[in-house]
């Protein structure tokens, strides 16, 4: 899910974007996406058969501007809270938002954290 939603967020944002941790130096505005996994139902609710995954996703904006993260959490917002479909052949049944935190780092850029719980068949 990781390298689906990358590739989903590079494209909608237009910023790079990078999977648990950034490279030094990175221009921004950036991304970073972590997250947890589990199964959704158990094996003896599907005959047998594992159904679906549970995503804690994280996306960790980062900029010099908070107007610049801002705006682009809100298009993350838009785009992921409430969806269900296909992203990058990752069958989505449910993506909620369960909040985000904003603040300035130790470096003086601007940081917004949102997290989800996204639902998937595979």
């Amino acid at each position: 899910m990781n390298q689906e939603l990358l590739a989903y967020l590079t494209n909608l944002l237009g910023i790079d974007g990078y999977i648990i941790r950034k490279p030094e130096n990175t221009p921004y505005p950036a991304f970073v996406i972590s997250n947890s996994i589990s199964r959704d139902l158990p094996i003896y609710a599907n005959q047998g058969k594992p159904m679906g995954y549970t995503f804690g996703i994280q996306i960790n904006l980062i900029g010099n501007s908070y107007r610049s993260i801002h705006s682009h959490s809100e298009t993350i917002i838009d785009a992921l809270d409430g969806f269900s479909g296909d992203i990058g052949g990752v069958t989505v049944i449910d993506s909620t938002m369960n909040g985000y935190t904003e603040f300035q780092n130790s470096n003086k850029n601007f940081e917004l954290v949102i997290d989800f719980t996204v639902r998937s068949l595979n």
